[in-house]
């Protein structure tokens, strides 16, 4: 009802479109007017609750009447290093936060938005907002509308859960140093995610990602309370270092259709004890297990040896050559890892370059399966490599299929 009203104003004095800019200030808010559209571009510094207005009436000149027009943004460094400021209300009209519009507001506290049109929030738009504890993005936002900026809340260092349901995309270094942030609800939403998003987040401890390509470089860098990711089936490329150094990660499932793994992409996570590389993965950069100093068994489905070396990435020195022996590496030197290949390739893994330093390599055994129980004769069961039941094989899997009293290893 409200915009129907606002338009039917704006008809009554017949506004044209094209007006030139015209700047005034409301209760210490600035604001520039430009075709009958408001932004805020200032706000006085000693406000310390900062009300973003819906709309906002003035008077063109004194020849007409005063108008009311819709408040649509806010314009970059608009509250730049406020430090008296601790809570902002987003009017339902904004639609986009400009760069640097609150960066350095270091005792800005909560975030209220009430606009359902808001898709931009800018780059560092809330940066360096160190005791920034909650951004709440309101009622009646469709699903993945919003854009976050590079940086957008970089260092915000008191930030525990951010929702991310409404999030379409995210900015490299969006949440970079944001050490208390447990939680990202909705990830799941999110269609790209920007290198290096979630950089020592230390307190994070899970994440959903269903991207489509591939999952940008150092993307977890550094988040050591990182237990349980999802990784979507569509995901073809892991960049380099973007589960490096991630030690409470304890198990991955890699995707189906993954071809590449950059180099590091799993260095440091000593909790992982055993991984599957699916049988599509073709190239690997240096050291993707470098220092996965409890891995005990790596699986490779891959008939021919992935080739190790400088892997589509500009962050890896790529003057290395492929053979260089303290490059050419899958785990650290002197792990007892145990590599598992398909029957038959442990003679062409043993000989290949990055593979062969392997100290032990060994067919996928078989074993663990003869004293599996079978229910029926007509209906195959599928069992893991140790023996246990499986009731929904994840294609590409190495398993054991029994049906009757045959046993064989397949490929499901």
């Amino acid at each position: 009802m409200k915009k129907f009203l606002l338009m039917a104003m704006l008809l009554i004095v017949g506004i044209a479109s094209g007006r030139a800019r015209e700047d005034v200030t409301i209760n210490g808010i600035g604001y520039e007017i430009e075709n009958y559209e408001a932004k805020v571009v200032s706000v006085d510094s000693d406000i310390v609750n900062l009300e973003i207005p819906e709309d906002i009436g003035y008077f063109p000149n004194v020849n007409e009447e005063g108008i009311i027009v819709p408040v649509v943004g806010i314009r970059e460094v608009a509250c730049y290093g406020h430090s008296n400021l601790q809570s902002v209300t987003i009017g339902e009209y904004v639609q986009e936060i400009g760069n640097l519009a609150f960066a350095g507001c270091s005792n800005l506290v909560k975030v209220e938005n009430q606009s359902p049109l808001l898709s931009v929030i800018g780059e560092e738009a809330f940066g360096d907002c160190c005791k920034l504890e909650s951004f709440d993005f309101g009622e009646g936002i469709s699903e993945s509308q919003i854009s976050l900026g590079m940086f957008a809340f970089y260092q915000c260092r008191a930030l525990q859960t951010f929702s991310l349901q409404f999030v379409k995309d995210v900015g490299a270094y969006c949440f970079e140093g944001c050490a208390k942030l447990e939680s990202v609800p909705g990830s799941e939403n999110v269609e790209t995610f920007g290198h290096r998003a979630f950089v020592d987040c230390t307190a994070l401890k899970e994440i959903n990602i269903m991207i489509d390509g591939k999952l940008n470089s150092e993307l977890f860098f550094g988040c050591c309370a990182l237990e349980n990711v999802t990784l979507s089936n569509a995901i073809t490329e892991i960049g380099t270092y973007a589960f490096e150094g991630c030690k409470s990660l304890n198990e991955i499932t890699l995707p189906d259709q993954l071809t590449g793994l950059g180099s590091g992409a799993f260095g440091g996570c000593l909790g992982l004890k055993s991984v599957e590389l699916p049988a599509t993965l073709t190239d690997m950069g240096f050291g993707c297990f470098e220092h996965c100093d409890n891995l005990e068994s790596l699986t490779v489905l891959s008939y021919e040896p992935p080739q190790i070396g400088v892997y589509n990435d500009d962050t890896v020195d790529s003057e290395y050559p492929i053979d260089n022996p303290e490059c050419c590496r899958v785990v650290s030197e002197g792990s007892d890892c145990v590599l598992y290949v398909p029957e038959g390739c442990v003679e062409a893994y043993s000989n290949a370059p990055g593979w062969k330093w392997f100290k032990t390599i060994k067919e996928i055994p078989t074993q663990g399966i003869e004293s599996a129980a079978v229910e029926t004769e007509s209906e195959p069961m599928y069992y893991d490599l140790q023996g246990v039941k499986i009731v929904n094989p994840r294609p590409g899997s190495v398993v054991i299929r029994r049906q009757g009293s045959k046993s064989e290893k397949i490929i499901f």
